[in-house]
C-alpha cells in the first residue's frame, strides 16, 4: 500500500512537470509530446520504486521521485527539439563566461537543499527513535489504557472491576472476519526508576 502510494505521488508530480514541458513547446508530433508527458512520469516512479526498495522514507522517496522527473521534463526536450538544444549551449557558454556566478548559484543550491533534506532526515530519525522507544517499553502491546488524577496529574490504579469489565469486552471484540481483535489483556503497573551502570553513567528516568 506505501509502495503504490509513494510511487503514485512521484509518477503524478512527474506528469505534471512534463505537461508544463509539454505546453512550452511548439511544433511537436504526437510521439514527441507523448514522450515529453509520459517520461517524466515513468522516471520519476521508477526513482521512487528504487528507492522505496532501498527502504528510504516515504517523504524523501516522493522528493527524489519528483526532482527525477523536474529533471526528465528538462533534458527529453533539449534532446528533441533543437531550439532547446541551443538554449542548452548557450547555459554552458555563460557558465564558462562566468564561472563564479554559477558557482555561487551551484553552492546555493547545495545549502538550500542540503537543509531540506536534513529537516527530513531529522524528522524521520525522530519518528523513529520514539517508535523504537515505544516498542522497548510496551513491547507488543498495541492498546495501553491508564489513569490519571487530574488534580496532580500523577497516574492512579484503576478499579479491578473496571479493569475485568474493559476485559471482557476487548476480548469480545471480532474483526470483518470473526477473527479476534485482540490475543489477551494483562493488568499492569508501570513505572519510572533512575539507573546508574557500572561506569558512572545514569539515565534519570526509565520506564518499566
Amino acid at each position: 500500500m506505501m509502495l503504490a502510494l509513494v510511487v503514485g505521488l512521484a509518477a503524478f508530480v512527474g506528469l505534471l512537470f512534463g505537461l508544463f514541458a509539454l505546453l512550452g513547446l511548439r511544433d511537436r508530433t504526437w510521439g514527441a509530446g507523448s514522450l515529453v508527458l509520459i517520461g517524466p512520469a515513468v522516471d520519476a516512479a521508477l526513482t521512487a520504486w528504487l528507492l522505496h526498495w532501498l527502504g528510504l522514507g516515504p517523504v524523501l522517496t516522493v522528493l527524489a521521485g519528483s526532482l527525477a522527473g523536474l529533471a526528465s521534463s528538462l533534458f527529453i526536450p533539449a534532446l528533441l527539439w533543437p531550439r532547446r538544444g541551443l538554449v542548452a549551449r548557450i547555459a554552458f557558454r555563460s557558465i564558462r563566461a562566468r564561472p563564479r556566478q554559477a558557482a555561487l548559484m551551484l553552492v546555493a543550491l547545495v545549502v538550500s537543499s542540503s537543509i531540506v533534506s536534513s529537516s527530513l532526515v531529522v524528522g524521520d530519525s525522530l519518528d523513529a527513535t520514539v517508535q523504537r522507544q515505544v516498542d522497548a517499553v510496551w513491547t507488543e502491546t498495541d492498546v495501553v489504557l491508564s489513569g490519571r488524577d487530574p488534580a496532580t496529574a500523577q497516574p492512579i490504579l484503576l478499579d479491578a472491576e473496571f479493569i475485568s469489565a474493559v476485559a471482557v469486552e476487548a476480548m469480545n471484540m471480532r474483526d470483518g472476519e470473526g477473527l479476534a481483535v485482540f490475543d489477551g489483556v494483562r493488568a499492569t503497573r508501570a513505572l519510572s526508576a533512575a539507573v546508574e551502570g557500572p561506569n558512572g553513567r545514569a539515565l534519570p528516568s526509565v520506564g518499566w
